[in-house]
């Protein structure tokens, strides 16, 4: 360079800065090892550096939204770096590193403030890794999955749906490994099993949300709708069915009621922050009532779905307390008049308003702490008390009040009392047993006898061979060629001879269930098919005697 001159020198160095820098195709270059690492072994857990082009986050995990600390973390991570390296694996014949169990939100918070800041701490990590076990593709998915509901368990990062829909993966995983279907029981008893313990009601609670809500409500329930509200979406779901059930005896629906709840609920969805139970149960109301054509009232369907144990019990009380009362009333009354009308003079007209007052006052007084928070009164009662009705006939309303109240139970109500009777295992499912033997002559069984046909189905693996052919819950069992033990067969043959669709067909089936088979049947599946045998029986005598 002595012989150039300043020109030529100045453009020897420029096109020295413009040559592309020496690329290295030795393989070793690109393999994830740093020094620290020299002697790494793929079939052995250590500590290991790697950088955030070579590791990817785990494509299955349950969180479907941002994590609500997400700039808390990540600003924790800036002020401190990682405080707890995240354990990852790697796929065979993949060239990246996998999150295992944890450690996604991490792995986004290092990559924004890498693209921010470009500081290499947050590019190069430390991370624990842990070998690719060698099982099959399935388990390991299962694995990879249950390790990140485990981890996010433990911070309380998942919504309710998130991990309904995670648990719902892992049972498709496993009825995919198995071959066989898997009921709430037989997937809480194998999670248990990969030590994700869970229970069937758990299960079940999920497996209701993911079937009445998730389809109409997604972004809701995305926005975090926590497992209080949604228990009381499902109860109200179970209530204002049963109402539907027991009006519709008396009065024909001109809409099915799965479709009145979808449509109802779906409209709430698009303002996931502003979904409030009390206004969607008002649309429900409006949509029960016009599905009635105005022939059931709003107070009256509002009774039916609203109200919780507690209240019905003080209410009762209160009933009955009113009704000796205007007992009282009555007798004094008499022996001063044969009858007394509110139109003979202002004064009795002024004596009877106080009792209709008193009436209202009363049901109004009733605690309000219902599942849904809503409130509720019996003024229709009140409103129904023209200028000719004296104390009798104010008794004898509310005497029919008193008969509604004892011919209607919430779900909550059903489930309490089977605890009470001892079969609070039972409570699983689409319908729990809270007594074998009785039958309430206000209700329909027909819907009962459905859901635990249903259930008992379920537990074996052929719920979609029981088959509803009307509008009022009629259903038989069809043939299946997927029954996977002896036992499924004489359970689909001893439903196929409950079915209900032609109860006055006589059928010779001969059913036998050996010592072993029998042993073999759960507590709730042997409750649930003497609940059904007992419904059975009821209906078709109901159906001879006509």
């Amino acid at each position: 360079m002595r012989n150039l001159n300043k020109e030529q020198r100045k453009n020897q160095l420029l096109q020295a800065l413009q040559t592309p820098t020496i690329q290295n195709n030795n393989t070793m270059y690109h393999q994830l090892a740093q020094p620290q690492n020299m002697g790494f072994d793929e079939t052995k857990t250590q500590l290991i550096t790697v950088n955030l082009d070579q590791l990817k986050p785990y494509e299955g995990n349950p969180r479907r939204t941002k994590n609500p600390a997400f700039e808390d973390i990540k600003e924790s991570i800036k002020q401190r770096g990682l405080d707890h390296a995240p354990n990852i694996t790697k796929r065979p014949g993949d060239d990246f590193y996998t999150i295992l169990d944890g450690g996604n939100t991490r792995l986004q918070a290092l990559s924004e403030l890498f693209k921010e800041t470009q500081e290499s701490r947050f590019y190069t990590i430390e991370c624990i890794y842990k070998p690719w076990q060698n099982e099959d593709e399935i388990t390991n998915e299962v694995n990879m999955l249950i390790g990140h509901l485990a981890e996010n368990d433990l911070r309380g990062e998942l919504s309710f749906i998130e991990k309904a829909l995670g648990i719902e993966k892992v049972r498709k995983l496993y009825e995919k490994k198995y071959n066989e279907y898997f009921s709430h029981r037989q997937l809480s008893e194998k999670l248990k099993e990969n030590g994700y313990p869970i229970s069937n009601n758990q299960i079940s609670r999920m497996s209701r949300t993911i079937e009445y809500l998730y389809p109409f409500i997604p972004n809701v329930l995305f926005s975090g709708l926590g497992r209080p509200q949604i228990e009381k979406l499902l109860t109200m779901h179970t209530n204002s069915e049963n109402a539907y059930e027991m009006h519709k005896a008396e009065f024909t629906p001109n809409k099915i009621f799965s479709s009145l709840w979808g449509d109802a609920l779906k409209l709430f969805d698009t303002f996931p922050d502003e979904f409030a139970l009390t206004i969607f149960q008002d649309e429900l109301l409006g949509s029960l009532v016009e599905s009635f054509d105005n022939q059931v009232s709003y107070d009256t369907l509002k009774l039916d779905i609203s109200m919780s144990p507690a209240q019905r019990k003080k209410l009762q009380e209160q009933v009955q307390a009113q009704l000796i009362s205007m007992d009282v009333v009555a007798d004094e009354k008499t022996q001063e008049t044969p009858r007394r009308k509110i139109s003979q003079n202002a004064d009795q007209n002024s004596s009877v308003e106080e009792e209709e007052t008193s009436v209202i006052e009363t049901v109004d007084s009733v605690d309000e702490t219902t599942p849904a928070d809503i409130d509720f009164n019996l003024e229709s009662i009140a409103q129904s008390v023209d200028s000719e009705v004296d104390a009798e006939s104010i008794q004898n309303m509310l005497d029919r009040a008193k008969t509604k109240l004892d011919g209607f139970a919430t779900q909550e109500e059903l489930q309490q009392l089977a605890e009470t009777n001892g079969l609070g295992f039972t409570n699983v499912g689409r319908q729990n047993v809270a007594d074998i033997w009785a039958v309430h002559a206000n209700r329909k069984p027909l819907l009962e006898m459905y859901s635990l046909a249903l259930d008992i189905a379920d537990e074996y693996g052929f719920t979609n061979c029981i088959e509803k052919v009307d509008a009022d819950y009629h259903f038989v069992v069809n043939e299946c060629t997927q029954l996977h033990s002896p036992l499924a067969e004489q359970v689909h043959s001893f439903l196929t001879v409950l079915e209900t669709a032609d109860l006055s067909l006589k059928r010779e089936t001969i059913i036998e269930l050996s010592t072993d088979l029998l042993k073999e049947i759960s507590d709730c599946v042997l409750v649930k098919l003497m609940r059904l045998i007992r419904l059975h029986r009821y209906v078709a005598e109901n159906l001879f005697r006509g």
